[in-house]
Protein backbone atom coordinates (compact mmCIF):
# COMPACT_ATOMS: atom_id res chain seq x y z
CA UNK A 1 0.00 0.00 0.00
CA UNK A 2 3.23 2.31 0.39
CA UNK A 3 5.29 0.79 -1.95
CA UNK A 4 7.30 3.17 -4.81
CA UNK A 5 3.90 5.94 -3.22
CA UNK A 6 4.46 9.66 -4.37
CA UNK A 7 3.52 11.80 -1.18
CA UNK A 8 2.04 14.84 -2.00
CA UNK A 9 2.85 17.88 0.72
CA UNK A 10 -0.09 19.49 2.03
CA UNK A 11 -2.51 16.95 0.70
CA UNK A 12 -1.06 13.06 1.56
CA UNK A 13 -0.94 9.54 -0.69
CA UNK A 14 -3.01 8.68 -3.30
CA UNK A 15 -5.27 6.82 -1.08
CA UNK A 16 -4.86 8.41 2.51
CA UNK A 17 -4.95 11.90 2.72
CA UNK A 18 -4.20 14.52 5.46
CA UNK A 19 -7.49 15.76 7.96
CA UNK A 20 -8.67 11.61 7.16
CA UNK A 21 -10.74 10.61 9.98
CA UNK A 22 -8.56 8.07 12.08
CA UNK A 23 -11.47 5.32 11.67
CA UNK A 24 -11.47 5.68 8.28
CA UNK A 25 -7.94 5.28 7.58
CA UNK A 26 -7.59 2.07 10.32
CA UNK A 27 -10.65 0.80 7.98
CA UNK A 28 -8.74 1.42 4.83
CA UNK A 29 -5.34 -0.46 6.60
CA UNK A 30 -7.65 -3.13 7.86
CA UNK A 31 -9.24 -3.86 4.06
CA UNK A 32 -6.08 -4.00 2.89
CA UNK A 33 -4.87 -6.14 5.12
CA UNK A 34 -1.89 -3.96 6.07
CA UNK A 35 -0.24 -4.60 9.76
CA UNK A 36 0.05 -1.79 12.07
CA UNK A 37 0.28 -0.93 16.14
CA UNK A 38 -0.77 1.82 18.13
CA UNK A 39 0.56 4.06 20.06
CA UNK A 40 -0.63 7.02 22.14
CA UNK A 41 1.51 10.16 23.42
CA UNK A 42 -0.38 11.69 26.06
CA UNK A 43 0.98 15.60 25.50
CA UNK A 44 0.94 15.71 29.43
CA UNK A 45 1.66 19.15 30.80
CA UNK A 46 1.00 20.63 27.17
CA UNK A 47 -2.06 23.02 27.11
CA UNK A 48 -4.35 22.02 25.68
CA UNK A 49 -3.53 18.56 26.72
CA UNK A 50 -4.38 16.69 23.61
CA UNK A 51 -3.16 13.04 23.15
CA UNK A 52 -1.91 12.13 20.17
CA UNK A 53 -2.73 8.63 18.14
CA UNK A 54 0.04 7.06 16.32
CA UNK A 55 -0.38 4.30 13.62
CA UNK A 56 2.87 3.02 12.69
CA UNK A 57 2.86 0.11 10.01
CA UNK A 58 5.82 -2.02 8.97
CA UNK A 59 8.31 0.48 11.06
CA UNK A 60 8.62 2.83 7.62
CA UNK A 61 5.05 4.86 8.22
CA UNK A 62 3.75 6.79 10.72
CA UNK A 63 1.00 8.66 10.34
CA UNK A 64 -0.50 10.98 13.34
CA UNK A 65 -3.55 12.01 14.47
CA UNK A 66 -5.24 14.60 17.19
CA UNK A 67 -8.96 14.76 17.83
CA UNK A 68 -9.36 12.18 15.21
CA UNK A 69 -7.81 13.67 12.39
CA UNK A 70 -4.35 12.41 10.42
CA UNK A 71 -2.41 16.05 10.47
CA UNK A 72 1.13 14.19 9.75
CA UNK A 73 2.50 11.89 8.03
CA UNK A 74 6.17 10.24 8.53
CA UNK A 75 8.32 8.39 6.47
CA UNK A 76 11.30 6.84 6.91
CA UNK A 77 14.26 4.38 5.81
CA UNK A 78 12.46 1.03 3.70
CA UNK A 79 9.97 3.34 2.61
CA UNK A 80 9.89 2.89 -1.12
CA UNK A 81 8.11 5.98 -2.31
CA UNK A 82 8.68 9.64 -2.82
CA UNK A 83 8.02 13.47 -2.63
CA UNK A 84 6.24 14.36 -5.69
CA UNK A 85 8.94 16.50 -6.53
CA UNK A 86 11.35 13.17 -6.23
CA UNK A 87 13.27 13.89 -3.44
CA UNK A 88 12.98 10.11 -1.10
CA UNK A 89 14.64 8.16 1.47
CA UNK A 90 18.23 8.09 0.55
CA UNK A 91 19.09 10.63 -1.10
CA UNK A 92 22.05 13.63 0.22
CA UNK A 93 21.05 16.90 1.42
CA UNK A 94 22.91 17.97 -1.62
CA UNK A 95 21.13 16.40 -3.44
CA UNK A 96 17.70 17.41 -2.45
CA UNK A 97 18.77 20.89 -2.53
CA UNK A 98 19.30 20.66 -5.92
CA UNK A 99 15.77 19.42 -6.07
CA UNK A 100 14.60 22.09 -3.79
CA UNK A 101 17.01 25.46 -3.08
CA UNK A 102 14.47 25.82 -0.63
CA UNK A 103 15.59 23.48 2.12
CA UNK A 104 17.00 25.26 4.79
CA UNK A 105 18.14 23.92 8.12
CA UNK A 106 16.11 24.69 11.42
CA UNK A 107 18.68 24.32 14.26
CA UNK A 108 15.83 23.98 16.48
CA UNK A 109 13.74 21.23 15.26
CA UNK A 110 17.25 19.27 13.86
CA UNK A 111 15.94 19.14 10.60
CA UNK A 112 15.40 20.22 7.25
CA UNK A 113 12.35 22.69 6.22
CA UNK A 114 10.99 23.44 2.64
CA UNK A 115 9.01 26.43 1.91
CA UNK A 116 7.29 23.29 -0.21
CA UNK A 117 5.57 22.37 3.14
CA UNK A 118 7.51 19.39 3.76
CA UNK A 119 10.48 18.18 6.43
CA UNK A 120 13.49 16.35 5.74
CA UNK A 121 15.57 14.41 8.70
CA UNK A 122 19.44 13.60 7.34
CA UNK A 123 21.07 10.38 9.22
CA UNK A 124 24.33 11.50 11.45
CA UNK A 125 25.69 8.53 10.16
CA UNK A 126 25.09 8.22 6.53
CA UNK A 127 24.64 11.93 5.68
CA UNK A 128 21.71 10.55 3.99
CA UNK A 129 17.55 11.67 4.09
CA UNK A 130 16.39 9.11 6.71
CA UNK A 131 12.98 10.61 7.07
CA UNK A 132 10.20 12.84 5.17
CA UNK A 133 7.21 14.81 7.04
CA UNK A 134 4.65 16.09 5.15
CA UNK A 135 1.92 17.84 7.54
CA UNK A 136 -1.27 20.27 7.19
CA UNK A 137 -0.69 23.98 6.90
CA UNK A 138 -1.26 24.47 10.50
CA UNK A 139 1.67 22.61 11.57
CA UNK A 140 3.91 25.25 10.49
CA UNK A 141 2.13 27.37 12.87
CA UNK A 142 2.61 26.95 16.71
CA UNK A 143 -0.76 28.96 17.48
CA UNK A 144 -2.85 28.02 14.39
CA UNK A 145 -2.38 24.36 15.13
CA UNK A 146 -2.42 23.48 19.02
CA UNK A 147 -5.72 25.59 19.14
CA UNK A 148 -6.92 22.21 17.14
CA UNK A 149 -9.81 24.46 15.32
CA UNK A 150 -8.17 22.50 12.33
CA UNK A 151 -9.23 19.33 14.20
CA UNK A 152 -13.03 20.65 14.72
Amino acid sequence: MFNNVIVEPLVGTERIKLLSDFESVVELLKTNNVKYTLEVWPNKGCDPEVPWTLVKISNTVTLFFAKNKLWKMYFEEGFTGSLKNGIKIGLTIDEARKIDPTLVYDDWEEDFISKQNYWLEESLETKKICSISIYIKEAENDNLFFSYNWAN
